[in-house]
């Protein structure tokens, strides 16, 4: 074992200290340094030691408070024998009639355990200079994200188009930065109206990104020269899905989707959905009538057809066009912690409670806050979209 480095202080007994330094330096594992602690070289042998011992108190003598502080602010071990000061900086205590075999295996033993301290201190540096790496590694990824998610918005319309007797109200809500839904609201021509809701597989940048690229790809007429023809919802879906394989290089890229083509002028409501939730209108006499059509999901299979429904949104009447996070909005508390966010139809709970809601925006809002308060402050399971669509 090499020899380690150990001076003794003495704040008043400079016999005792050369005694505990000779019975140490005869043990073969210590170079002793003892005397007097007003000895002019008491500073350049505490700055060379490996260990601290002081005689009597830490705090007696200013002169040997400074050396132990020194010791200390350079992670030396300091072993303190008798007095008894709370305000002493030190890091061990023995008695003061220790025999110098005692003192000498605990000062051994803070030699030994200052090894494995010096190493947890170095890894503890280097965690907290790679915790600041990170810290701003996540920053960046942060800025980054509240970047797509306000890009992301941009593509939402800006406001609602109010044609005819129509009024729209919307609601999305991201369950991270940015989301896996997106619809839009489109005026085809002087009186019909495209409605269209998309939901990408999974939620994130992935989806999101996903979104968009259905978003800009969904055909709605053909136009040659001045004159053009509406694509029906079920053929819009079709050129829409064909796009997507076209686009996907193998790659696997699901969505459901609904697309509505409303006549504001009869209120004549014509859509297709692909493997999305079925609309639901809101009879102006209370209730809910799901409609549904056939249809798989987008970007699946080649050539795949969309089914077509019709229906009549009367005066008075509501059509709510969503997606399936709904089924995970309203988590239900009476059934086990691991098991109540399974899908269920409480959603339909919060559309009923607030269907007496004129206002198309004020109903969506209504429903926001309700689906606020469910998740308890909790993030969302997945991404909501609404759009309610009212016949004044």
């Amino acid at each position: 074992m090499r020899p380690r480095a150990v001076t003794v202080l003495a704040a008043r007994d400079g016999a005792t200290a050369a005694a505990v330094a000779r019975t140490l330096a005869a043990m073969g594992s210590f170079t002793c340094e003892g005397g007097d602690a007003y000895a002019a070289q008491a500073g350049s042998r505490v700055r060379r030691a490996e260990a601290v011992l002081v005689l009597g108190s830490a705090s007696a003598d200013p002169q040997v408070r400074g050396l132990v502080e020194d010791a200390l602010s350079r992670h030396v071990p300091v072993l303190c024998l008798g007095a008894d000061d709370a305000g002493e900086p030190i890091v061990a205590r023995a008695p003061a009639d220790a025999p110098p075999e005692f003192v000498a295996g605990m000062l051994l033993g803070l030699l030994e355990r200052q090894v494995d301290l010096d190493r947890m201190r170095r890894e503890a540096i280097a965690a907290n200079a790679s915790s600041g790496d990170l810290r701003a590694e996540v920053n960046r990824i942060t800025d980054e994200l509240q970047l797509a998610s306000s890009v992301q918005r941009d593509f939402l319309p800006r406001s609602l188009p109010t044609l005819g007797s129509v009024r729209m109200g919307a609601l999305w809500k991201p369950a991270e930065f940015v989301s896996g839904d997106l619809y839009n609201v489109m005026r085809l021509d002087e009186h019909r109206l495209g409605v269209f809701i998309t939901d990408a597989v999974g939620h994130g940048v992935p989806a999101a990104l996903m979104t968009l690229v259905i978003g800009r790809a969904l055909p709605t007429k053909d136009i040659a020269g001045n004159a053009y023809r509406l694509l029906s919802p079920a053929e819009s879906l079709e050129r829409l899905n064909a796009e997507m394989l076209a686009r996907s290089e193998h790659a696997s890229r699901f969505a459901t989707a609904v697309y509505a083509v409303i006549d504001v002028q009869t209120g004549h409501v014509r859509f297709s959905c692909a493997g999305h939730p079925p609309v639901l209108l809101a009879r102006a006499g209370g209730g809910f009538e799901p409609h549904g059509t056939t249809g798989g999901l987008l970007g699946v299979f080649e050539g795949t057809t969309f089914g077509e429904a019709e229906l009549e949104l009367a005066p008075g009447d509501r059509l709510l066009l969503y997606s399936d996070g709904f089924e995970q909005a309203f988590p239900d508390a009476a059934v086990l912690r691991q098991k109540h966010r399974l899908p269920n139809d409480r959603y339909l709970q919060s559309f009923a409670r607030h269907r007496s809601l004129t206002e198309a925006q004020a109903f969506c809002d209504a429903v926001s806050r309700e689906t606020d308060q469910a998740c308890a402050g909790t993030p969302l399971h997945d991404d909501v979209t609404l759009v309610c669509i009212d016949r004044q």
